[in-house]
């Protein structure tokens, strides 16, 4: 196996690892076993464990952030539509990516101070895009009168408290499900 698929395998078995034990109770020692590679070879990817921690946290939001798409009011495709893929995209990854979503809702919140930043910037991020979505769709008199800054967080604790829980399996939900569930509930409250 070469040196990026094995690496690329322990990263998903260090996921799995994590997202069963818990970041404490996950032991570099765990991860190796079941990667069947030795403790050196394990030091050879990662420095330690904090780091491949990071990197897993660091590689999901990556990702989500290529799933978010600016909204373009010049495009074809309607503003709402726009809207609604966007949230459809997030939502299927954070569902495909369990593990790495049950690390990055539940294990690295209070983890240390660099995860918490990390976490904080990201969600900043996408505050920033709905609010200029939302401030932009204002402007054009699509949206309501709002707080674009509090509706965007709104939406953000919808999603996150959604995956949350149905990571944890408390809520049994599909993708299309949840994405008619946020616009039913806040497509009519902030479109017009």
């Amino acid at each position: 196996m070469k040196s990026a698929e094995r690496r690329a395998q322990v990263l998903a078995i260090a996921a799995a690892v994590f997202a069963e034990k818990g970041y404490h109770a996950a032991k570099v020692d765990d991860i190796v076993q079941r990667a069947r590679i030795a403790r050196g070879t394990f030091y050879l990817y990662f420095e330690d464990k904090h780091a491949l921690f990071g990197e897993l946290i660091d590689g999901l939001l990556g990702r989500l952030r290529t799933a978010i798409r600016r909204i373009d009011v010049a495009a074809p495709e309607p503003v709402i539509e726009q809207l609604r893929a966007n949230v459809r995209r997030v939502v299927a990854l954070l569902f495909e990516e369990r593990a790495l979503t049950k690390i990055m809702v539940s294990d690295a919140v209070g983890l240390d101070p660099g995860f918490d930043d990390k976490l904080l910037s990201f969600y900043g991020q996408v505050r920033s895009v709905l609010e200029g979505s939302l401030s932009e769709g204002q402007r054009l008199g699509l949206v309501q009168p709002c707080s674009p800054q509090l509706a965007a967080t709104a939406v953000i604790g919808s999603v996150k408290e959604i995956v949350y829980q149905s990571i944890f399996g408390r809520l049994q939900v599909g993708v299309e499900e949840v994405v008619d569930s946020l616009f039913a509930c806040y497509g009519q409250s902030l479109l017009r």
